[in-house]
């Protein structure tokens, strides 16, 4: 495999990472805010996938620009 590709599949792994502790962060402070454990499971899922687009999107943007 090239750099440029292995640079790539260690981003998307750091993008579900980070993706999956901004969920907990906020699966958590919505649980503390006395959110019951299902409203709280459901934000974090919202969060997840709206973190996740986000970078993905972030990194799908520079793969682009880098190919030019």
């Amino acid at each position: 495999m090239s750099t440029a590709m292995i640079t790539l599949l260690f981003g998307i792994c750091l993008a579900l990472l980070a993706s999956a502790l901004f969920a907990a962060v906020v699966g958590l402070a919505a649980r503390i805010g006395g959110a019951s454990p299902a409203s709280a499971f459901s934000r974090a899922g919202d969060a997840f996938i709206k973190a996740l687009n986000l970078t993905l999107l972030i990194i799908g943007l520079v793969v682009t620009v880098a190919a030019r």
